[in-house]
């Protein structure tokens, strides 16, 4: 059982909620294109798509032959990716505290997911994640951090090097060391920084963490 002291406050939950369902309410493919992913995939991998939207990331599973599930806090959002991808299966769900038993998924994806909770619940949704992912298993994310364009735009946030947009959505933006401290207990890491600059932008750019957090197999760590 999850308690309070261990996630977002509750009101500050369902403030968040109401905020990405009012997005996507007025904009159903907010995020445009297919996200394709820096990651070998091959047809059969049991994928989790944790925080799924409009399905941006789902559609380059789906394309490489993944078997894929994905979760939302937003029900219009769960809704439309039931229309536009019908081979999948969608829920409404909390990151935090995921309605799926242990070991179910082959690859868990978190992509521009955590820096939306705060420090306790970024924590939780890891430990959920590590714990649906199957031996042999990889969490894929993506995170914001503080070289990006963006960073220090809107509202201060409660928590440091984070700032609430125009939209009322909570952005958390990371460095080395806190992105490193997300790792579960036992994994293997791989992350690295990615900087794309902005067309007819000077000096501006978009910056990320990409992650990979690799589960051993028991053979492997015999």
């Amino acid at each position: 059982m999850v308690t309070a002291s261990l996630v977002m406050d509750l009101g500050e939950k369902e403030e968040q909620r109401r905020a990405w369902e009012r997005l996507y309410r007025q904009e159903s493919r907010a995020w445009r294109g297919v996200n394709r992913l820096d990651l070998p995939l091959s047809p059969g991998i049991r994928a989790l798509d944790i925080g799924c939207g409009n399905g941006k990331s789902t559609a380059y599973l789906l394309e490489s032959g993944c078997e894929v599930t994905g979760i939302d806090v937003s029900e219009t959002a769960v809704q439309g990716c039931r229309e536009r991808f019908p081979s999948a299966a969608f829920q409404v769900a909390d990151a935090t505290l995921l309605p799926f038993p242990d070991g179910s998924y082959d690859l868990v994806l978190m992509v521009h997911v955590l820096e939306h909770l705060d420090s306790d619940s970024r924590t939780q949704a890891m430990q959920e994640a590590w714990r649906v992912l199957a031996e042999g298993g990889t969490i894929y994310l993506q995170a914001f951090n503080r070289q990006d364009l963006r960073y220090g735009k809107g509202e201060k946030g409660t928590e440091e090097h984070s700032f609430r947009r125009g939209n009322g959505i909570v952005y958390h933006y990371f460095d080395a060391d806190e992105i490193a401290s997300l790792a579960p207990e036992g994994c293997l890491t791989f992350c690295k920084e990615q900087v794309d600059p902005v067309r007819f932008a000077n000096d501006e750019r978009r910056a990320r963490w990409v992650c990979r957090f690799l589960r051993p197999s028991s053979s492997a760590e015999r």
